[in-house]
């Protein structure tokens, strides 16, 4: 025998190796599933051809491939596999915690509020400023709104798409971008306001005022986009909680040196969008951060993560604009048609004399007494709507993990019951509340400074909620389960050309008429994502497994 040839073990002798070497990678790695992770764990812990071949291998791919064989006899399996299923079994958040993330979401809106009704002004709104510069922050809020809202719809999914793959170095890419679309969108929205505010004789301290607020609403947007997206909402309520303190603070410390009630409350904005930004800006540094340092936690030391790496394959972003495109059209739409009928209200409304300036628009108390106080039927919907549906992609991926193939109609079965309970429970709450909303509307609107005209508007913009809370579950039960929103953003396209087309039509009957034009937008929209659920309801299963699995 050659001396430099090593003398084959016998079989019993290999098969002790390879349980060995089996039993030192489960030991490393719970779950192997794929012969890839069996060289990589093996070379880790020093293997190499020359030990394969010194145990009778040709090299260390073969050797991989008999330890692969045995792989399974030592993940201690119970007879269902139910441990080799747990770790890539999402853990769902319980009913408890994603009621008090929905509440998170609200806080912001309804601290405003209560600031609006206590002190007479909040971050959006006044009634102590003349109503030439409440329409110049209106303008400002809505058209920053309106120019943003795509952008935050694109942003977010690509920061979830990244952060849930543990991809931080993305994620921070992902975020500078957004901070680099929103200032374009920025210089572009000025650019066109100005021009805009010229032709038609707007003074420049009102075009002033409303540039800023579009400056202060589009920056404030991106700058919670972290948290919100993340579902940080903690660090939400406690950024919300300061600025919305520093807000009275200021209007009223500043009092004693500063007389006029304008520059007061617009210092103080100044000072709370700055303040709210800027805690925003740190909280979403640091949760990114942490998370990162978080990564190789529990894991062996020569084990690094590859998502730590700063420098990653950097995607082109006109791809993953394209990809979204759908969703940042449905955004942008889905404002127009939510707050088009308010911007006609003040084209049309009766009195638009500023000084003795005609203006364009001019806010229209009236109807917004009526149409806003309305809105208030979407907030427990939302929150119940948000409750319901948040789990429903961790619950389908873990059905799919549990169940046969042959069993799909199980997951047929769930997602359409999961649909028939947030159909029935959004319209179900919207029309409680919306009829509570009529039946106190008398007593409310003499507080809200509205008419008999304002009740009348709250009567029709209420039922129209409710068919616009129908509209919002079939949304994001598409978008949560079968990840299509292309359908949805041509649905709310209609809607917002009824409101507008709608609503100029009807304007000359009176500025009350208005609010028709938004029950037929609602109307509309609500039927018409009816039938693209009911279509996709058809063969939920299927559509799920091709968009995610």
């Amino acid at each position: 025998m050659d001396g430099s040839t090593p003398p084959k073990e016998s079989s019993r002798d290999r098969t002790a190796f390879l349980h060995r070497v089996a039993r030192s990678i489960t030991e490393i790695q719970a779950n192997v599933n794929n012969l890839a992770d069996v060289v990589v764990f093996m070379e880790v812990l020093g293997y190499n051809d020359r030990t394969a071949v010194e145990h009778g291998f040709s090299d260390l791919r073969e050797l991989a491939r008999k330890v692969f064989d045995h792989i399974d006899f030592f993940e201690n399996l119970p007879a269902g596999g139910e441990e080799l299923k747990t770790p890539f079994l999402p853990r769902i958040s319980s009913v408890r915690r994603r009621l008090l993330e929905s509440l998170g979401f609200a806080f912001p809106w309804l601290a405003t509020f209560a600031l609006l009704y206590a002190f007479g002004f909040s971050l959006w709104m006044t009634w102590l400023l003349p109503l030439a510069v409440l329409t110049s922050i209106s303008v400002g809020v809505f058209f920053g709104m309106l120019t943003t809202e795509g952008l935050m719809q694109t942003f977010s999914r690509l920061l979830l798409f990244s952060y849930g793959q543990g991809n931080f170095s993305e994620a921070r890419r992902v975020l500078k971008r957004s901070y680099y679309a929103i200032g374009g969108t920025l210089l572009i929205s000025t650019m066109l306001l100005y021009p805009v505010s010229v032709v038609v004789a707007v003074p420049l301290q009102l075009f002033a005022i409303a540039a800023l607020a579009t400056v202060a609403v589009s920056v404030q947007r991106v700058a919670y986009l972290a948290l919100y997206t993340l579902r940080k909402m903690k660090e939400v309520i406690l950024s919300y909680s300061g600025g919305l303190i520093a807000l009275p603070a200021v209007y009223f410390g500043a009092s004693s040196f500063v007389q006029d009630a304008t520059t007061r409350y617009l210092a103080s904005l100044a000072v709370t969008f700055v303040l709210l930004s800027a805690t925003a800006s740190y909280y979403s540094r640091r949760v990114l951060t942490q998370r990162q340092e978080g990564m190789n936690e529990g894991t062996p030391h020569f084990f690094r993560s590859p998502f730590v790496s700063r420098k990653t394959i950097r995607p082109r972003f006109t791809v993953q604009f394209w990809e979204t495109l759908p969703s940042f059209l449905f955004g942008t739409f889905f404002i127009a048609m939510l707050f088009g009928d308010r911007v006609l209200s003040w084209a049309f409304n009766p009195t638009r004399t500023f000084n003795g300036v005609n203006l364009p628009l001019l806010f229209n108390i009236p109807y917004h007494a009526g149409a806003d106080t309305a809105m208030f039927v979407l907030l427990p919907v939302g929150l119940l709507q948000y409750v319901i549906l948040t789990p429903i992609f961790d619950q389908l991926s873990n059905l799919s993990l549990e169940l046969k193939v042959t069993e799909t109609r199980l997951i047929d079965r769930a997602v359409r019951r999961r649909y028939a309970l947030l159909a029935v429970v959004s319209v179900a709450v919207a029309a409680s509340v919306s009829y509570a909303l009529i039946f106190l509307a008398p007593l409310l609107m003499p507080t809200l400074g509205g008419s008999s005209t304002s009740y009348g508007i709250l009567r029709v913009a209420a039922v129209s909620n409710v068919f616009l809370s129908l509209f919002l579950a079939n949304s994001q039960f598409v978008m949560s389960v079968f990840n299509n929103s292309k359908w949805l953003a041509m649905v709310a396209l209609i809607g917002a050309v009824i409101v507008g087309v709608g609503g100029t039509l009807l304007a000359p009957f009176g500025f009350e008429s208005i609010v028709y034009a938004y029950l037929a937008a609602s109307i509309a929209v609500s039927l018409l994502s009816f039938v693209l659920v009911t279509n996709f309801l058809k063969r939920p299963a299927s559509l799920f497994f091709t968009r995610f699995v």
